[in-house]
């Protein structure tokens, strides 16, 4: 999971838009997939809302719903769009994304006089309530033995590329006890 923050970062330094949605949304996914009921098989759309609901969403600076969210990473992931079938049936508002400099105050601005059904939110926004959600998300499973148990077993199935040198590293600064640490965003907000 920390390389793919990490690849968030350089795209976002470096304003590449797309790959950074595409990470971000695929990494909403994850959580959800990792935080889906045991007796869930698979993630799916409302594991994705309940993860959104209660981990990215509560205290951020988004000004959508987890439904809008949903929308908007099917509209990335299938189509490099801010449509998708629940956008165009009036199920979700569209997102479009700011990102650098750009100001998703004056996007909402024009995004109403338009009186498109849509809602813009700064990427870096985004980035940062992920970020806070996978931490919440850490510290709650962590007071849940059951939960942390189930979790644990579905991230030994993700997948991990490593050098013999950085699993060895890894292997000895093992601590359990330990919060993740996420890279800050380098673009200021």
């Amino acid at each position: 999971m920390e390389q793919n923050l990490y690849a968030v970062v350089y795209c976002l330094q470096n304003m590449y838009a797309s790959p950074s949605l595409i990470l971000l949304y695929s990494i909403i996914d994850i959580m959800a997939s990792l935080n889906r009921a045991q007796q869930h098989e698979y993630v799916d759309k409302d594991d994705f809302i309940s993860w959104v609901d209660q981990y990215l969403l509560p205290g951020s600076a988004l000004d959508c719903s987890a439904i809008d969210l949903y929308s908007a990473r099917c509209a990335i992931l299938h189509s490099m769009s801010a449509e998708s079938s629940m956008s165009v049936r009036g199920k979700a508002r569209k997102i479009y994304h700011a990102i650098g400099d750009g100001d998703a105050r004056k996007l909402q601005l024009s995004i109403e006089s338009r009186q498109d059904n849509a809602v813009a939110i700064h990427i870096d926004n985004l980035y940062k309530a992920l970020k806070e959600g996978i931490v919440k998300y850490a510290q709650s499973i962590s007071n849940n033995s059951k939960m942390e148990g189930v979790v644990l077993s579905r991230m030994e199935k993700l997948l991990t590329i490593m050098s013999i040198d950085s699993m060895d590293k890894y292997l000895k600064n093992k601590n359990p006890n330990k919060l993740p640490q996420f890279p800050e965003n380098p673009i200021s907000l």
